[in-house]
């Protein structure tokens, strides 16, 4: 299996705060990964370096057998790596329609033949359109905000708190998107988020970020009940 993503010993400082610390993961084609921490554990910023929004101040990222440099984000996204940051990243004065219609013409030639796909695995978008996306609910805006990620194709997609300021049933409908993911379009997802029990029923694989560093790496079932999780953070 090939890995899509790895980040080798990176440190990562802002000013003379050291945040990252040595930090290495991996990433395989295909699968499902989850990055979990406290709040300020340093988590936002592994996605952030990952994508190139942040100069590590050591260590090496290596996105698809390419190294991600800082300040070349644009070109990581060409290639297929995309970031959904915290937050319903939309135009939220423009319609459904008009946020899709961006997304495919970012997207390439492959972009429009991607909207079947994206209509099955998003009906609520496609009943919505006309809709303006700062009238959606929450949950809807997120549906959106992926829905408008995976247009653009991308081959990994990372995600900062999708299910923040949800109700539980739409945090269930947001992670069955996840899945979806992966086994409709068969991208590979690195997924930060603070819901971590039902993380550890949807992921392949679990890294632990205390303090920036990488306290546990493995599978969900390497994990021996809540309280060996708990006693990670």
């Amino acid at each position: 299996m090939m890995t899509m993503l790895s980040l080798d010993r990176v440190t990562v400082a802002y000013g003379r705060k050291q945040i990252l610390h040595d930090i290495s993961l991996g990433l395989e084609e295909g699968e499902i990964a989850a990055l979990v921490g406290h709040n300020g554990a340093g988590k936002t910023t592994v996605l952030r370096t990952a994508i190139g929004l942040v100069a590590p101040a050591a260590g090496e990222i290596i996105f698809d057998g390419v190294p991600v440099l800082a300040d070349k984000t644009a070109a990581a996204v060409a290639r297929g790596l995309a970031f959904v940051p915290q937050g319903r990243n939309t135009f939220r004065s423009m319609t459904v329609a008009e946020n899709l219609d961006i997304a495919v013409s970012a997207g390439g030639e492959a972009a429009p033949g991607r909207m079947g796909l994206i209509d099955e695995m998003f009906p609520i978008l496609r009943e919505r359109k006309t809709s303006s996306a700062g009238k959606l609910s929450g949950g809807q805006q997120q549906m959106l905000a992926l829905a408008c990620a995976l247009l653009r194709g991308p081959r990994l997609i990372m995600l900062d708190e999708p299910s923040t300021g949800l109700a539980p049933v739409l945090v269930d409908e947001v992670f069955r998107r996840v899945a979806d993911m992966r086994d409709r379009l068969g991208v590979s997802v690195l997924v930060v988020d603070q819901n971590v029990t039902k993380l550890l029923k949807l992921v392949d694989r679990i890294f632990v970020l205390k303090a920036g560093r990488i306290v546990f790496s493995g599978r969900p079932a390497d994990i021996d009940g809540d309280e060996q999780l708990w006693s990670l953070f």
